[in-house]
């Protein structure tokens, strides 16, 4: 495990959740388990993952999902959180009477 890179950390579940790693590994997540790079987080019927970046960005992963965890993904996770933070506002602000 010294040459994987975590991506993130479990911070809340709900039911279960695996982690399957490249070489097809499968372990049951727990809180405060780190997901590595490459990993495929997978859930199930009523189950629930949500997981945080060290810079601070939350992933929640809803029921019946297979995601393959990568730089890319957070990426874009991040440049949507970053639009919904800039358009938020002036949206509010038209909103109001």
């Amino acid at each position: 495990m010294a040459d994987q890179i975590a991506i993130a950390t479990v911070v809340a579940i709900q039911g279960r959740a695996f982690a399957r790693s490249e070489n097809g590994e499968i372990r049951q997540l727990e809180i405060g388990d780190i997901v590595y790079r490459g990993d495929t987080i997978l859930t199930g019927e009523r189950d629930f993952v949500e997981l945080a970046t060290a810079d601070g960005l939350r992933l929640a992963i809803d029921e019946n999902q297979e995601v393959y965890m990568s730089e890319e993904l957070l990426s874009e996770a991040l440049i949507v959180l970053m639009k919904v933070h800039f358009l938020l506002p002036p949206l509010i602000a038209l909103s109001k009477p």
